[in-house]
């Protein structure tokens, strides 16, 4: 289970229940919610396993301006740092 405090179950709660993100948003939204912080290669492959250029990394630069989601870390596993 992932640790998550009252405000962010409030707020993922009142995006959810009143349809506060477009569609493709809210796919993004859901996921990264339940499944916790993952890399923009991670979020392609679990939400459109096996397509190339897929669309859901391309929404999260606007997801972080919207203020609905944030960088937490950096990944400096591979060859490049990912948020």
């Amino acid at each position: 289970m992932i640790g998550r405090s009252d405000n962010s179950r409030r707020a993922y709660e009142t995006i959810v229940e009143n349809g506060l993100l477009r569609r493709a948003y809210l796919i993004i939204y859901v996921h990264v919610y339940n499944h916790g912080p993952t890399t923009r290669n991670k979020l392609d492959a679990s939400i459109c396993p096996g397509k190339a250029n897929p669309w859901p990394s391309r929404r999260l630069v606007e997801m972080e301006r919207m203020g609905v989601l944030a960088v937490v870390g950096q990944d400096e596993s591979g060859p490049h740092r990912m948020d």
